[in-house]
């Protein structure tokens, strides 16, 4: 892609100064990894502490684990809605095979 635009040329002094790329294109394509990179580890910083701060919740996986145990047996216990076959509602023919 070609893209004819003006750039300050005190910021691309400076970024240049600081990155030693003398050529404009080089420059450009090196701030554009950069950005990239900077705003993949934002996301990446994000995701790390929505997963910390869920684990920090997680005292104790014994009692995660009969906390799911008894909404499944809530679950198990609520009546049938469908009158359908499981091989039914999941798409098996007679044959084992998916439809």
């Amino acid at each position: 892609m070609e893209i004819t635009f003006t750039i300050n040329d005190h910021l691309f002094l400076k970024a240049s100064q600081l990155t030693g790329i003398r050529d404009k294109t080089t420059l450009i394509k090196a701030g554009l990894k950069a950005l990239i990179t900077l705003e993949n580890d934002k996301q990446r910083s994000k995701l790390d502490k929505l997963d910390t701060s869920i684990t920090d919740e997680i005292e104790n996986p014994l009692q995660i684990f009969h906390q799911v145990m008894e909404i499944s047996k809530r679950c198990a216990a609520l009546p049938t809605q469908d009158s359908r076959s499981e091989n039914d509602i999941l798409g098996y023919n007679d044959q084992g095979t998916f439809l």
